[in-house]
């Protein structure tokens, strides 16, 4: 791990927690927005939990089970102060441990709480159950992410289909290219580039629509002269913008991708993603490329 680390970040702290709580800038309510929570469903869950945490040190229980309560509340309150960008698949990290808490450290007599906290947590568990209806069923449009996941599918298509005598690649979207794509890769929104991190926090919304996006600076393109340029056109406001006004004359339009591809899809209800219809290439003038 010291050695995967110091390879991929240049440092023992993985550099995607520095650029998470530099990149994104959040408002509370988005925050708790992915979970479909109010804020006075928010209220509740806190109260729930300041319960959980009075009777497990009231009662006399084992330190295993004090960490188990401890943990996910800490862990949570600290996503939720630094306003953490947290995807669908960070919330079992705190629900699943407190569910557990609540049914080992509370008697009876305190069944109110965790009832309080299943009941703040209706919608969340609404779409587990959907989920795994639909998995059973073999129905994978049920799945929460299967758009997101549809547009991966395009990038792991289009990761084959970019030439490598381009040159370097600068995309905010890394993970869906990084698996098919044999050249270097410039992560724009510096999760794993920290080369990019002097350019963020993008202003909102002169550069970018909302904080929770990971969007594509004008002058890491400029700076840096990458061969190509792929985003999704909610990323790449900033960078067209630029581009229809003439400022990026060293650049042209050469691709554009639909979000999905139509082999993916059954019918015209998957055709935008986060108010996108294309991925978009642009190459840099003098650049290979097929």
């Amino acid at each position: 791990m010291l050695a995967f680390d110091l390879h991929y970040f240049g440092t023992l702290i993985p550099n995607t927690v520095i650029a998470k709580g530099k990149v994104y800038t959040l408002t509370y309510a988005e925050v708790i927005e992915p979970l479909g929570m109010t804020w006075g469903s928010f209220i509740l869950f806190t109260i729930s939990n300041i319960f959980l945490v009075r009777e497990t040190f009231r009662m006399k229980r084992p330190k295993w089970m004090k960490a188990i309560a401890i943990f996910p509340i800490l862990l949570f309150t600290l996503y939720f102060l630094r306003r953490t960008l947290m995807f669908d698949w960070y919330w079992p990290l705190v629900f699943v441990p407190l569910a557990l808490a609540h049914a080992l450290c509370l008697t009876r007599r305190n069944m109110y709480a965790t009832a309080l906290f299943f009941v703040c947590l209706l919608s969340f568990l609404k779409g587990a159950v959907i989920e795994g209806t639909g998995l059973l069923n073999d129905k994978s449009s049920s799945y929460r992410e299967y758009e997101t996941a549809l547009r991966v599918k395009q990038y792991l298509r289009l990761g084959m289909d970019l030439p490598l005598s381009a040159g370097a690649v600068m995309t905010s979207e890394i993970g869906g290219l990084g698996w098919t794509y044999r050249g270097r890769i410039i992560d724009a929104a510096g999760l794993v580039s920290p080369e990019c991190l002097k350019y963020h926090p993008m202003k909102v919304p002169e550069q970018r629509g909302r904080g929770i996006y990971g969007a594509i600076p004008v002058e890491a393109v400029v700076d840096l002269k990458p061969g190509l340029v792929v985003s999704m056109e909610v990323f790449s406001e900033s960078f067209r913008r630029e581009f229809a006004f003439g400022s990026l004359t060293d650049y042209e339009l050469i691709e554009r991708y639909p979000v999905f591809n139509p082999e993916d899809v059954k019918d015209n209800r998957h055709a935008v993603l986060w108010g996108s219809r294309y991925i978009e290439v642009y190459a840099r003038k003098g650049a290979t490329r097929k």
